[in-house]
């Protein structure tokens, strides 16, 4: 059956419904003389119709010129013989085409414009598929005449039927005819050329994956060393050796070597002997005196009086040129300016530590031997391979009373997490600007981040970096490996996880900048003042200050900007956009009128501006409520598969910007921001935009209209004026986003420059490059677009006059008023083809242009943050930070990369986009809700414990007791839950059977904050083996204690007012050199709750003279050894500290000692085996201040009365000894580790997971 076409009468009204918009018949014309399609309504007669059209089009363009080739043939049906003959005519009443510069001063054109553009919006808003341009007659005559189709007979466009058919014959043809095929074609591509969809689709495509791609490529060139480097080299030409430190590092991470064990003795023994080594290098290359190594005896208590540690530090010192010049008491005593380079040689109890802090401490002893064969420095150097880090960073806090620390005057820190498989290490934190100008102009590889330093007080972990900034009040930087923090303080910190060319990558920067600081710049050094962290009032405790200056790195080329410079940058950009805004509108109000101004440009803006923010919030809440569900089935997955959490966050902010383009007319109209008669305009349009593509262009004065549409003043018209029905119709949102977007990028970089001038965060330094090539983009395209009206005026010229058909302009049918021609230099001939053509792609491709300027730079430094983010952020949640939390800064940082995308997406193709997105979210999400999160790359971690309980039984006090059993606990990290991990647990191969509980939650003091959620407490009672192959069974109750502890009988401190001490003595277990006491007072049984029994725990250690206390106070400076003021034993000495016991913080005193322990040759135990001896002194007040208990037996400290009172006295106290888990000394660790699966794996520890308890009880009586 044929189709019946009823061509409407000339000059007679005809509509239809498109999309909710209606459509007059000169819109259907339009419609389809420049749809890219044929229409199913084209005549049957389009053959011959396509023949005369091509006949009149010869003979217009001979009269007409070459260039322009238009021309007006009466028929009846004359808009769709205009389309199917792809002649540059107009047959019968309609209006012709014409050029774009023939449109330019026409009311008529741009009506037509208008339901152009609104024939466009609708063929694309079902699924963005079909995009209709206003194709040129000139172009479309020319295609017509290279296409390889002359040889059939209607010369008529083939529908996609027929010319899928025309395809299928010319495949049947022979070789000959193949490549005519090819180009027949290209041909067809060029006359029918794509819609606004696909540049649009193409450049999200494009930006998704050269985004990560430049990225990539500029990170794989510039960031890191080209090869790991021969020790032949460092003796050649001084270079660092990544090869001989690694090298150092086999012998260094051997075994885990924890300070309680003999293989952290032995790694000390490693280090001082290559140094004697490098000593005796240095004599035979000519330089003796080249290094000194100090003796390290310091004994250092914290200012609590918790922590009493002896340090065994390895501290080297490599003198300077300066040395000579120095007067004979710096000589002697080495308080000469130096730099201090830092590291720790511990390792957590199951760590290798290869990472943490393995590779830096090679990486130091190697650049020893590498100044060995450089110049001479002028300053000093000072190593400090310290000891203890892992435990409460005792080693740097007791070389702050060293004697060597006084000519300290910077520092460097190396540290380590995760592991280090090729990834660069991080300057994350620091207070002197001075040292980071020197890190980004002496460092081969300078990585840094000023993002990092502001998030570190929100990471459950410290560096030596604390201490030297606020015991020792020193400028300094703190660098470490910061990526898969997954393996962090496991056994997968080993060998296998990182790789040499890491500890090149360190070694190099570290050589250029202490060469730069101590040799190229010697000034530098004694012109550094104290640092602002040493006056906290808690140094361990209280927040670092945040720097007042802003650093960070993109691909290896470090930004350095003081503070005041950043916050007056910022705050110029805010006025840049608000004062030329407000300039901008009052400028236009002065010429049309505060009403038009709010019609034509505060609405539109203001529309677009609620778009953006409508777009990130939805993204932000999908993004949330998803996290949420996922969590709430497959705890851990944001944490285990980092991968497939990424993809489908990335998807989801995407779909949520599609669907609020999608839904955004009925919002707009909801908010008022559209008319009503707009509620059901398509995407890409806003109801008061001109339709121009001039941002910001009014029409200018003396261009108001006449009677008869003229202007007075043609030579100022904007590139499109308005249509004299502007705001009756729908316009370009996409037009418009740019200046929505730039609002957005200005709100944020309102709250960042608040961040910045009230707490000295510096985090958004991002967003503010973010916000500068958005104002950039706008004043790019504003600038342009006058310059291309001045570039295209240079041809055109505007005839007023009423024209006939067939002399340059269109008179229409039906007696409807003719149309300005528009020709070029007073002559015959029109715009160029190509002027107009770069016109045209200028007004429909500004978007492009805004995306490449607002995005390029600032995308690939987001994109740099999120890729350092996605090796370590997931695995804050192993730390107690909730799952949507870390999955919410994720899609905040994807919201920002996508942001710029929505101009395109008002464009692209939403069903190929849609598709897209929806084929990466699917399986992503599935992954991640479903897929088991953990691995042997990223375990699921639990800390291991071992109790062997050995207090006193009632019955026999005095005497240990040997229990058969011993109590296994097991605590998961917040990764997954407890009772997912005592289900797994109970499984084969492991089928242990775990009894799982939340202890809760200590009581805090007013003021303190809470460190956290407990962890889960999986608990078990196993069978108990010999211990540690001792000899210890339980069936020898009357061998030598495995634990010793004597305590005196309490008496009264004359004078004092009701203070008592006890005296004790406490012999620690065989092996171990850490042991802790705990006292307890009696005040449970009064019921009432105890606000100030002044309780404390001294050690008794006398000085070397053994006239005085022989323990430092972290903190004091005034104090010298042996002072009698700070001895405990002198009544008047001042108490470390005043607990309150009510609040759950009984102290619980750690004494480490630097006794080597070795075990015996025999396993029978032996009266002389090496234990540590702590002599102590618990001191408490009898008489407090009491509060009654409150119902339930719980106590409550900050209501109820107060009354004077008498404490019953001391109860007990509690000493327990450990050992590292990797000793075995208990049984149960190795047999665990052969059942446990890959997931899974130990980590932390400060002490040693083997413990042996025993609790005493205190003579009350007495």
């Amino acid at each position: 059956m044929s189709a019946t076409t009823t061509t409407p009468p000339v000059g007679a009204p005809a509509s239809r419904e498109v999309g909710g918009d209606r459509h007059d018949d000169d819109d259907v014309d339009d419609e389809r003389r420049r749809s890219p399609l044929p229409h199913a309504a084209a005549p049957a007669a389009a053959p011959a119709a396509a023949a005369a059209a091509r006949s009149d089009s010869r003979s217009s363009s001979s009269s007409y010129g070459a260039d322009d080739g238009d021309s007006a043939v009466s028929s009846s049906s004359s808009s769709y013989v205009s389309y199917v003959s792809h002649s540059s005519s107009a047959v019968g009443g309609g209006a012709s085409d014409g050029t774009l510069l023939e449109r330019i001063y026409s009311d008529e054109d741009d009506e037509d414009d208008d339901n152009v553009d609104d024939d466009d919006d609708h063929h694309d808003d079902g699924d963005g598929d079909h995009g209709g341009g206003v194709e040129d007659n000139n172009s479309n005559t020319n295609n017509s005449a290279d296409l390889g189709l002359r040889r059939s007979t209607s010369r008529s466009l083939p529908s996609s039927h027929s010319r899928s058919h025309l395809l299928n014959h010319h495949n049947q043809q022979d070789g000959r005819r193949r490549f005519r095929l090819l180009s027949d074609f290209v041909a067809l591509c060029a006359t029918y050329p794509p819609g606004p969809s696909v540049p649009a689709t193409l450049a999200i495509l494009a930006y998704l994956v050269l985004v990560p791609a430049v990225w990539w490529v500029m990170s794989a060139l510039t960031t890191m060393p080209a090869a790991v480097v021969p020790l032949s080299e460092t003796e050649l030409s001084g270079a660092f050796s990544g090869a001989a430190a690694w090298e150092h590092l086999q012998t260094i991470a051997a075994e885990p070597h924890m300070y309680n064990s003999d293989a952290n003795l032995r790694v000390r023994a490693f280090l001082i002997e290559k140094l004697q080594e490098f000593d005796r290098l240095a004599a035979s290359r000519g330089r003796p005196g080249f290094l000194d190594i100090a003796e390290d005896d310091v004994n250092v208590t914290a200012a609590t009086g918790k922590f009493f540690f002896e340090s065994n530090n390895v501290i080297v010192r490599i003198n300077g040129a300066n040395a000579a010049n120095a007067t004979a008491a710096a000589a002697a005593t080495k308080d000469r300016h130096a730099l201090l380079v830092s590291a720790h040689y511990d390792s957590t109890p199951v760590s290798y530590g290869v990472t943490d802090d393995g590779i830096a401490i090679a990486v130091m002893l190697e650049f020893v031997r590498t100044l060995i064969y450089s110049r001479p420095l002028q300053h000093d150097v000072v190593f400090n391979f310290n000891n203890g880090e892992e435990m409460f960073l005792p080693g740097a806090t007791a070389f702050v009373y060293h004697p060597w620390f006084a000519g300290i005057k910077a520092f460097i820190n190396l540290e380590g997490t995760g592991s280090a498989p090729g990834t660069r290490s991080m300057l994350f934190r620091t207070n002197s600007p001075a040292l980071v100008k020197a890190w980004k102009q002496s460092a081969p590889f300078p990585h840094a981040s000023v993002l990092f330093n502001d998030l570190t007080p929100y990471v459950a972990s410290e560096t030596d970096y604390r201490v030297y900034t606020t015991y020792g009040g020193l400028q300094g930087v703190d660098v470490a490996f910061y990526t898969y923090r997954y393996l962090y303080h496991t056994p997968l910190d080993n060998l296998d996880g990182s790789w040499a060319i890491s500890a090149q990558h360190m070694g190099d920067n570290l050589r250029g900048f202490v060469t730069a600081v101590c040799r190229d710049d010697p000034q530098l050094l004694p012109s550094l003042a104290a640092s602002p962290e040493q006056g906290l009032a808690k140094p361990m405790d209280d927040p670092l200050p945040a720097p007042n200056f802003v650093f960070y790195d993109l691909f290896g080329q470090v930004t350095l900007t003081p503070g005041w410079a950043f916050k007056l940058t910022l705050a110029l950009l805010v006025a840049i956009v608000l004062g030329s805004t407000a300039v901008k509108l009052t400028r236009e109000g002065s010429r049309m009128g505060s009403k038009r101004v709010f019609k034509m440009f505060i609405r539109p803006t203001l529309e677009a501006y609620a778009l953006v923010i409508l777009s990130c919030a939805a993204a932000l809440l999908a993004v949330l409520a998803l996290s949420w569900c996922k969590a709430k089935v497959n705890p851990g997955s944001t944490y285990g598969l980092p991968a497939a959490n990424l993809a489908w966050i990335a998807a989801a902010v995407a779909a949520a910007f599609a669907a609020c383009q999608h839904r955004w007319p009925a919002v707009a109209a909801a908010l008022r921001l559209r008319k009503p008669a707009a509620r059901m305009a398509t995407l890409r349009r806003l109801p008061t935009d001109d339709g121009s593509g001039a941002m910001f262009t009014a029409p200018p004065r003396g261009m108001r209209r006449s009677g008869g549409g003229g202007r007075s003043d043609p030579a100022r018209a904007p590139l499109l004026p308005a249509s004299p029905r502007a705001g009756s119709r729908p316009h370009p949102v996409q037009k418009w986003l740019a200046y929505g977007l730039l609002g957005f990028w200005t709100t944020l970089l309102t709250a960042g420059l608040y961040f910045a001038a009230r707490w000295n965060w510096h985090g958004f330094y991002f967003v503010s490059d973010w916000a500068f090539f958005a104002v950039l983009s706008v004043a790019v395209t504003q600038a342009l677009a006058p310059m291309v009206l001045k570039w295209w005026k240079a041809e055109a010229v505007v005839v007023e006059e009423p024209t006939t058909v067939g002399s340059g302009g269109v008179l229409e049918a039906g007696g409807r008023r003719g149309r300005r021609g528009v020709r070029a230099g007073g002559g015959g001939g029109g715009v160029s083809l190509w002027k107009r053509k770069v016109v045209k792609f200028f007004e429909r491709q500004m978007w492009g242009l805004q995306l490449v300027l607002s995005s390029a730079m600032p995308a690939l430094l987001t994109f740099d943050i999120l890729m350092q983010f996605s090796t370590i952020l997931p695995t804050a949640i192993s730390d107690g930070a909730a799952e949507y939390n870390i999955d919410l800064i994720f899609g905040a940082l994807f919201v920002l990369l996508f942001v710029n995308l929505l101009p395109a997406l008002q464009l692209a193709s939403r069903s190929s986009i849609g598709m897209l997105f929806v084929a990466i979210f699917v399986p992503a999400y599935l992954a991640s809700v479903f897929c088991f999160p953990f691995d042997a790359t990223r375990p699921q971690k639990y800390v291991f414990t071992q109790t062997w309980n050995i207090t006193d039984s009632p019955d026999n006090p005095g005497t240990p007791s040997y229990p058969n059993t011993t109590q296994l606990t097991l605590s998961p990290l917040t990764t997954m839950s407890a009772a997912r991990f005592q289900s797994h647990m109970a499984r084969a191969p492991v089928s242990l059977s775990l009894d799982c509980a939340i202890p809760p939650a200590p009581p805090v003091a007013p003021g303190v904050k809470p460190r956290g959620a407990p962890r889960p407490a999986c608990t078990a009672t196993v069978p108990a083996v010999p211990f540690g192959g001792w000899g210890y069974t339980y069936d020898k109750p009357s061998q030598k204690p495995l634990l010793e502890l004597t305590l005196s009988a309490p008496h009264e401190v004359p004078g004092t007012g009701g203070v008592v001490e006890v005296e004790g003595t406490l012999v620690g277990t065989p092996g171990s050199r850490i042991c802790t006491l705990q006292p307890s007072i009696a005040a449970a049984a009064a019921g009432a709750g105890v606000v100030d029994p002044s309780l404390a725990l001294w050690v008794l250690d006398a000085d070397e003279s053994g006239g005085g206390w022989g323990w430092r106070v972290a903190g004091d400076k005034d104090a010298g050894d042996g002072d009698a003021r700070r001895d405990p034993r002198n009544a008047t000495a001042r108490r470390p500290e005043t607990y309150e016991y009510g609040y759950g913080d009984a102290p619980v005193v750690v004494v480490a000692r630097r006794g080597t322990v070795s075990p015996p040759s025999s396993a029978s135990p032996a009266a002389g085996l090496p234990r540590i001896r702590v002599p102590f002194l618990v001191r408490y007040n009898s008489t407090v201040l009491l509060r009654p208990a409150a119902p339930g037996g719980a106590t409550t400290w900050r209501t109820g009365p107060r009354r004077r009172a008498r404490l019953s006295g001391l109860e007990y106290v509690e000493a327990a000894c450990y050992h590292g888990e990797v000793e075995d000394v208990g049984g149960l660790w190795g047999t665990l580790q052969a059942r446990q699966g890959g997931w899974m794996k130990p980590t932390h520890g400060k002490f040693g997971g083997v413990v042996v308890v025993r609790r005493v009880k205190v003579d009350v009586a007495a």
